[in-house]
């Protein structure tokens, strides 16, 4: 009988790491980085890339919940699965 390890699959995302903030960062710092990041990554800019586009997806998804005191409040405090949409 083998006992081999069992995978939980992809680890779910954390919202400051995309972002490329710690946790304790700022309002402005949270507003800062998410528009510098959106200009890379928008699709605009990115033509005909699915990398590009599921990268911008992701930092809106991040900023919107970091950028609410309350989704903010709730990611921190249960993780991405109690306050995945």
């Amino acid at each position: 009988m083998s006992t081999a390890p069992v995978t939980a699959g992809p680890s779910p995302p954390d919202y400051y790491d995309i972002l490329g903030l710690t946790r304790s960062a700022t309002d402005a710092e949270i507003k800062k980085c998410y528009r510098k990041l959106a200009m890379k990554w928008h699709p605009d800019k990115n033509q005909n890339s699915t990398e590009a586009a599921q990268m911008f997806q992701d930092i809106g998804e991040a900023y919107d919940v970091l950028s609410d005191k309350e989704k903010k409040a709730i990611y921190d405090q249960y993780g991405y699965e109690v306050i995945r949409f």
